[in-house]
């Protein structure tokens, strides 16, 4: 099955799930994609104090070319509680998909975690210590929502959009709201 027929797949079954979760828990999951957007932003903020930007445009963007699997059920989720139309990704372009003639195709608030946290050595070079601080707090606290994302929806989502599906697609699990029979039996005993 290629990536793309996993992509359609993956967003199928994550909008079907979205709708039917009751209301309290869609109520607790858009609370939770706003605080997550929130932190994205003010992440983005610290990047642009350093003109973070620039410094990507001039490396053409090396360290995204492992970013297939970054897009997670999380960052989907955003787009579907901010009624965002999504971009189209282009697996066979061999480099990130997600990167178009204009760079990135997800405003910052959008992007994966991997994609918003992760600062290179010349970006790291142009920020103070203290604005570093103020970055790896945040980058903190994003970690936090998505693990909190994670137990309220009982699945595992970091692990990117396209290995969900392939889960999905094996029996192992739901696209959001896994029951334990979809539990590997370690994590089973574990609860």
């Amino acid at each position: 099955m290629t990536d793309d027929e996993k992509w359609r797949i993956g967003l199928a079954a994550v909008v079907e799930e979205f709708a039917a979760l009751d209301e309290a828990r869609r109520s607790a999951v858009v609370a939770l994609v706003h605080q997550i957007m929130a932190v994205k932003g003010e992440i983005a903020a610290c990047f642009s104090l350093v003109d973070g930007a620039a410094v990507c445009a001039q490396c053409g963007g090396e360290c995204c070319r492992a970013g297939r699997y970054h897009f997670t059920v999380i960052d989907l989720l955003a787009y579907l509680v901010a009624q965002q139309e999504l971009f189209t990704p282009s697996f066979d372009s061999g480099a990130c998909p997600f990167i178009g003639g204009a760079g990135c195709l997800m405003e910052p608030q959008f992007r994966p975690y991997n994609c918003v946290t992760f600062v290179c050595d010349r970006v790291e070079l142009e920020m103070a210590p203290d604005p570093r601080q103020d970055f790896n707090s945040l980058c903190d606290r994003l970690l936090t929502c998505y693990l909190e994302m994670e137990a309220l929806l009982a699945n595992r989502f970091r692990s990117g959009l396209l290995i969900n599906c392939e889960r999905y697609l094996d029996g192992k699990a739901a696209m959001l709201d896994a029951v334990d029979r979809f539990l590997p039996p370690r994590e089973l005993e574990e609860k």
